[in-house]
């Protein structure tokens, strides 16, 4: 047989396959009890875990199980009665007055709005009733405080004065670097380049499940380091014992990154607490920067270059290059926080002369 021969009878057998088997549009699956909400679910997960980073996959995989106990049940023949759209707005509502945060209940219908298009697909549902549901406006208010400058130096100058130098480091890096715990306690010595001191590399993030990769790809970057920061780091690689480049430079009594929610219980909350503050959190660091960069002039995008935000408007700085202008911004502030610090130790010093010579 000849090649065009051949290509003739090929083309013809595609046709008769077509022919064959699109002829009629194929009947649609019949809703059974096996293909309940859970089922969905299932095929969601499936289809999105693999893009989940190891920190997101465990957060999620609680949203999941939240929404298999509560609807998963449910066969998905009953998601097509309007009645739904009450019950899910009434679940919604009660854990909003259960003081759920609104991303924790947005995840919550996200993921049922995706499990209910996924029965659409299969054409087990004609209607997804759930995109009518919307976030309760009375949920749990965001966590916006801050510390003032003065706050802040109240706990330096507390973890100076112990002879604390590893603690008082860390709290200089969390306000002037604006870090997230997580990546903090996942730096290594290799992250910092005594060559080029006034860069600190963020290329991990350390979590509830493990080591992984910062919350967003604009957060895999570097930050500025004062110079002022830089002196104690250099005074604590020569005292910590372990300066490999491999190293945590904030490590564990077994060499692993500290968890940074005992970092919290064991040290900062009960350091702040002798310095009268209450309920501090890491986050609290990570605003006040912000704060007070904003309120001594710094522009928006110098104080979001030094943050690594997401959003595009603010998305200015990349890579390795950091401006002047963050660097003037943020030695600006660790200047101020330094003389509030000087100050503080002055009247310190004063109030317990006075003390002494009453005695």
């Amino acid at each position: 047989m000849g090649v065009k021969a051949a290509e003739r009878q090929l083309s013809e057998r595609i046709r008769d396959f077509f022919h064959a088997h699109l002829k009629t549009v194929a009947p649609a699956i019949s809703p059974n009890d096996e293909s309940n909400f859970a089922y969905l679910l299932a095929r969601v997960e499936a289809d999105r875990k693999g893009d989940w980073k190891k920190n997101t996959l465990r957060v999620n995989q609680m949203y999941f199980k939240i929404l298999r106990d509560k609807l998963g049940q449910i066969p998905a023949r009953d998601f097509c009665n309007p009645e739904m759209k009450d019950f899910i707005k009434g679940w919604l509502t009660e854990l909003a007055e259960q003081d759920k945060s609104r991303s924790y209940i947005q995840h919550l219908l996200i993921f049922t709005r995706s499990a209910i298009n996924e029965g659409m697909k299969r054409r087990l549902i004609h209607y997804n009733y759930a995109k009518e549901v919307r976030v309760p406006k009375r949920v749990k208010k965001v966590d916006q405080r801050f510390m003032t400058d003065e706050e802040i130096g109240a706990l330096l100058l507390y973890f100076r004065n112990k002879g604390q130098r590893r603690d008082e480091l860390i709290l200089w890096i969390l306000y002037a670097c604006a870090l997230r715990p997580g990546e903090l306690f996942a730096l290594r010595w290799n992250d910092w380049d005594t060559h080029d001191p006034g860069h600190l590399r963020i290329d991990e993030a350390f979590g509830k499940s493990g080591l992984d990769d910062p919350k967003t790809p604009r957060s895999d970057s570097y930050v500025y380091l004062p110079s002022g920061v830089q002196a104690l780091l250099q005074e604590w690689r020569a005292w910590c014992g372990d300066s490999r480049p491999e190293a945590f430079i904030f490590p564990s009594k077994r060499d692993t990154p500290m968890r940074y929610d005992n970092y919290l219980k064991r040290v900062l909350k009960p350091a702040a607490e002798v310095v009268g503050l209450e309920g501090i959190t890491h986050q609290m660091l990570r605003r006040s920067f912000s704060t007070m960069a904003l309120d001594s002039g710094a522009s928006p995008k110098d104080v979001q270059g030094q943050m690594r935000h997401t959003e595009a408007r603010m998305s200015l700085y990349y890579g390795k290059v950091i401006p002047a202008s963050v660097k003037q911004e943020v030695n600006k502030l660790v200047d101020q926080m330094t003389t509030k610090i000087e100050e503080q130790d002055k009247k310190d010093e004063q109030t317990g002369a006075k003390t002494g010579r009453k005695r």
